[in-house]
């Protein structure tokens, strides 16, 4: 599963995770320059600050103005870049590499280790939900 995160939270890890599915991120260094260019938020946003994909340095100068750009570049405390997490995921620094770990991974023993911790995650879940409820 090929995912670029969209929100520090969200239950697609976990629900990845109970589907057994490896799940392959952009590196926190990509994630950033993906986020840093017009293209990754769409053209709307571009016609909102009055630049176009051409005009690719006014975009980075309003990035670099942007109220959360501390949030981002401090991605180890969003679940997708989390110490805690990072034996589940496979990370890629370009589409170049992508696309090598597309052609040439071998994931068993990585779909394995998100198995276990699905089950542990879920035990653990449940055990805390029992404690409150019960």
């Amino acid at each position: 599963m090929i995912h670029i995160p969209y929100a520090w939270s969200n239950f697609a890890l976990f629900e990845f995770g109970a589907a057994g599915l490896v799940t392959l991120v952009p590196s926190t260094r990509f994630f950033l320059e993906l986020m840093s260019s017009c293209i990754a938020w769409g053209t709307w946003l571009c016609d909102a600050i009055g630049t176009d994909d051409a005009d690719q340095r006014s975009f980075e100068l309003w990035f670099q103005d942007f109220q959360h750009v501390q949030q981002l570049r401090d991605l180890e405390d969003a679940e997708w870049w989390t110490q805690a997490n990072r034996d589940l995921l496979v990370y890629f620094d370009s589409w170049e590499e992508l696309q090598a770990l597309a052609r040439e991974a071998d994931f068993a023993g990585a779909r394995e280790t998100v198995r276990a911790w699905s089950g542990r995650h879920v035990n653990a879940t449940l055990r805390q939900w029992s404690e409150l409820l019960l």
